[in-house]
């Protein structure tokens, strides 16, 4: 899973024992990566994961790191105004990565 973004000042307490239930390595960035990993370690501290530097970085990890059958999920769970103009631009940088793996 890919998570992270800009910091409206919420918790994540309950979605990271989410994330530690569901999800099988957790890719992060933005502004939130540190207290979305910190929400994950309170409940888990076995669940892989990588901080990233941007989208990019993150969407690239999760695909070299996914095996057949493995599902990526992008749900970055937060504001996208730290690095794009809104959520539409940063689906639409997300999909071209995604179209470029192919």
């Amino acid at each position: 899973m890919i998570a992270g973004g800009y910091d409206k000042k919420i918790g994540f307490g309950e979605f990271g024992g989410k994330i530690s239930e569901c999800v099988k390595a957790l890719y992060l960035t933005g502004d939130t990566a540190e207290k979305i990993e910190k929400a994950v370690r309170d409940v888990d501290g076995e669940l892989p994961i990588k901080m990233c530097a941007d989208v990019k970085e993150a969407v690239i990890a999760a695909y070299e790191g996914a095996l057949a059958g493995d599902v990526v999920l992008f749900s970055p769970a937060c504001a996208s105004f730290d690095c794009f103009r809104d959520f539409a631009e940063r689906g639409k940088f997300f999909k071209g990565i995604v179209e470029g793996l192919k």
